[in-house]
């Protein structure tokens, strides 16, 4: 009656009839055969109707032998659940994931081209530009900054900035960042050691509203001065 119900049909109209009828891949219900042929119970396989309108559904199948009293098999029974509305639900998901990657893709690539475009601008200043994240990792090194600072941004690109410079510069840095974030100063100036060259840095925190978005540090070499 169940059965009926699901497939559109009453129950005498599906009384009598070949379950094989109702498949949508007939090979399914081969397969099914086969296997609970071998003495096998099948659980939860995933199968197409068709419904007496002609729609297709998704059922999840549990199939078994049934047998007399002497052992003999007499036929199968079998408890199935329409998943159409489920199946559909993955099938949305599944599109709405691949939208998303779409998306976060295109940003990202969005983000690589400013941040190319940004390097190439900022890249024929005499001045060293420094950006770090909100993370204090090191997100943006011009060619100036390489030279003041005698580093490589391949090596510093995604890292902590404690790796730029000195444990003790760090540590005067971290104040200043604190500092900024906690809205005591909004901006620092001072003159630092870069080995042998003498560098007049500027720090100055990047806001968006209220929200801290991290750091640009501007480095002048004045050595010769």
């Amino acid at each position: 009656e169940g059965a009926g119900r699901m497939l559109g049909y009453k129950q005498s109209e599906v009384t009598g009839t070949l379950m094989s009828d109702y498949y949508y891949n007939k090979d399914d219900r081969q397969k099914l055969l086969m296997v609970i042929g071998g003495g096998k119970m099948v659980t939860n396989y995933e199968a197409q109707l068709v419904r007496k309108d002609g729609e297709i559904i998704d059922i999840s199948l549990s199939l078994s032998e049934l047998r007399d009293e002497n052992g003999n098999i007499i036929g199968t029974v079998g408890i199935s659940k329409d998943i159409t509305e489920w199946k559909n639900a993955q099938l949305q998901l599944k599109e709405y994931s691949l939208e998303l990657e779409t998306m976060v893709e295109k940003r990202t690539m969005e983000v690589r081209e400013s941040k190319t475009h940004l390097e190439a601008m900022l890249g024929g200043i005499a001045e060293g530009v420094v950006f770090v994240d909100m993370d204090n990792k090191v997100t943006l090194i011009n060619d100036a900054a390489e030279t003041i600072f005698g580093i490589r941004r391949e090596d510093l690109y995604g890292k902590d900035f404690k790796n730029a410079h000195s444990e003790k510069a760090h540590e005067k840095a971290l104040e200043i960042i604190t500092d900024m974030r906690g809205g005591k100063i909004k901006s620092y100036s001072s003159e630092i050691k870069a080995g042998e060259k003498t560098v007049f840095a500027h720090f100055s925190p990047i806001m968006h509203g209220q929200e801290y978005l991290g750091i640009i540090f501007i480095a002048t070499d004045i050595t010769e001065m």
